[in-house]
C-alpha cells in the first residue's frame, strides 16, 4: 500500500505505524462507513478506504489537520470517498463499521463513550493508538467491563 502524505503525524510516527499494521491485519467490511477521529493527515482513513472501498468521515479540532487531510485525499485521488470537518466527535451522528483514532491516552478517555455510540454492533471495528502499554491497559479493562 503506498499512500502520499503532507504535515501531521507522518507514517513513520510509532503510534501511526502501530495503528497501520493493525489495520494491514482486520477483515475490514466491504464499502465500510468509517470514522477518522482527530485524522491528522489523513493516513490512517486513507488506508482503511484503499483496503475496504469505503467512504471516510474525518474530524480534527485543528483546521491544519482538514487542510492537510483534504490535500492528502486529492494527491490519491480519494476525494469523492471523503468528507471532514473541523470539530469533535460531539457533532458526529450515525454509525460506522470502522472507527480510527490515533490520539493521547487523556483524549481517549474523555471521548470513550463515543467509541460505543458510533459503533453499532460488537462486530463492528475499533483501532485505537497514540497511548503508552499502561493507559491501553487500563482501556482495554475498561471495554471488557462496559461489555460485561
Amino acid at each position: 500500500m503506498v499512500l502520499k502524505t503532507c504535515r501531521s503525524f507522518p507514517p513513520a510516527h510509532p503510534s501511526t505505524r502501530a495503528a497501520l499494521a493493525v489495520l494491514c491485519r482486520l477483515e475490514i467490511q466491504k464499502h465500510a462507513r468509517i470514522l477518522d477521529i482527530g485524522c491528522g493527515s489523513g493516513i490512517l482513513g486513507l488506508a482503511a478506504a484503499l483496503r475496504s472501498g469505503g467512504v471516510v468521515l474525518g474530524c480534527d479540532i485543528w483546521m491544519g489537520s482538514i487542510r492537510a487531510s483534504i490535500r492528502n485525499t486529492a494527491l490519491n485521488r480519494m476525494q469523492d470517498r471523503f468528507h471532514f470537518f473541523c470539530g469533535s466527535t460531539d457533532a458526529v451522528s450515525g454509525k460506522f463499521n470502522l472507527v480510527l483514532a490515533n490520539l493521547q491516552a487523556p483524549v481517549h478517555a474523555q471521548i470513550f463513550d463515543h467509541y460505543q455510540r458510533l459503533l453499532p454492533q460488537k462486530d463492528n471495528l475499533l483501532v485505537v493508538s497514540g497511548f503508552d502499554d499502561f493507559h491501553g491497559l487500563r482501556m482495554k479493562k475498561e471495554l471488557v467491563q462496559q461489555q460485561s
